[in-house]
């Protein structure tokens, strides 16, 4: 692994320097969620002019572009030491800058093009120029996957439409600077590597692993609320597989600012069902693993969002997980670490 070296990107995208020193540089990307990143580095004159809110951080080797949004300095002048810490997410996050201010609904479309009618109508061209964002664009490539029956949202955000979108359907996104010059939102699926990226303390490609399983958070049947008063009040349940007893773990969701404009009871149950099935969450695995360099190459054998296999004799396990995170990190010293995480 070559040094990985935070580039600093102006606010038109611009090259106007890089941070060839730091105590620490941690560059994550995860599949349908934005990603982060944190480089810890000596505050200088030359730094403090070259890093600045809402600046870009983007590395040769990766595509991702990040926003600086935080800027933290720290001194200790017993020991001469002042340090800057500059953090941020991935550009996908400007997603959250804008919500769907008006009623939108959809009927029988695929998550892309939901997510692609939102942006184009609350970003890339929205009735009120003040909301357009010039800088950034979607790109036209396709990804197939099924319907959603009717869908409708009314003041939320657009960051959490998409994540929730695209974690239902098992796409991911993320973001890069195209040939125009823009920074791009682009949509897509991970790839089945089940056959070929194989992680196992057997294969010597995994340095640490841990594994958790939980039950705490699991919901299985939701009941949605919409809107009306008393017992007039329209309701419909949401589940995945129904089950009883001790195995029924229920939730309730106001859902009153969705409206039945079209006045068809049938179609707005529809729509509170498939709010309360966004909800469910059957139960919920944690497995992250430090990947020994070299053997199998991030971004070459193995990525963000592809299904790999998983392997452990000793705990029992073989698994096929979706790859939801990597953690890339690096010290002053060139350690190197690599280390995903994984979801059923």
């Amino acid at each position: 692994m070559e040094q990985m070296i935070p580039i600093i990107l102006d606010e038109n995208l611009q090259r106007v320097g890089m941070i060839d020193f730091y105590r620490s540089f941690i560059w994550t990307e995860r599949y349908n969620t934005p990603g982060d990143f944190e480089i810890v580095c000596p505050v200088t004159a030359a730094l403090r002019s070259l890093v600045k809110l809402g600046r870009y951080v983007i590395r040769d080797d990766r595509q991702e572009v990040g926003i600086i949004e935080t800027i933290r300095l720290t001194s200790e002048y017993n020991r001469g030491e002042h340090m800057a810490l500059i953090s941020g997410r991935f550009a996908s996050s400007i997603l959250q800058r804008r919500i769907v201010d008006v009623t939108t609904k959809f009927k029988s479309k695929t998550a892309a093009q939901i997510i692609r009618q939102l942006v184009q109508s609350h970003i890339l061209s929205p009735s009120n120029s003040a909301r357009k964002i010039d800088i950034f664009d979607m790109d036209t490539t396709t990804v197939s996957g099924s319907r959603i029956k009717s869908a409708q949202f009314t003041g939320k955000n657009l960051l959490e439409v998409t994540e929730s979108l695209c974690e239902e359907k098992g796409f991911g996104f993320r973001t890069y600077i195209s040939g125009t010059g823009k920074i791009t939102l682009h949509i897509y699926a991970g790839t089945d590597r089940r056959a070929t990226a194989v992680f196992s303390p057997a294969f010597d490609n995994l340095n640490s692993e841990e594994y958790e399983e939980s039950i705490t958070a699991r919901v299985t049947n939701v009941l949605t609320a919409g809107e009306g008063e008393g017992t007039a009040r329209k309701t419909a349940w949401a589940t995945v597989e129904n089950p009883t007893g001790l195995d029924r773990y229920e939730l309730y969701q106001d859902a009153r600012n969705l409206r039945d404009d079209a006045d068809d009871t049938a179609a707005y149950l529809e729509e509170l069902e498939q709010q309360g099935l966004e909800e469910i969450t059957p139960y919920t695995q944690a497995h992250m693993a430090e990947i020994a360099p070299g053997v199998l190459v991030y971004k070459q054998d193995w990525d963000v969002g592809d299904i790999i296999t998983i392997r452990n004799d000793v705990w029992g396990i073989l698994e096929t997980p979706r790859i939801v995170e990597v953690i890339e990190s690096m010290d002053e010293t060139g350690r190197y670490s690599i280390t995903p995480s994984f979801a059923e």
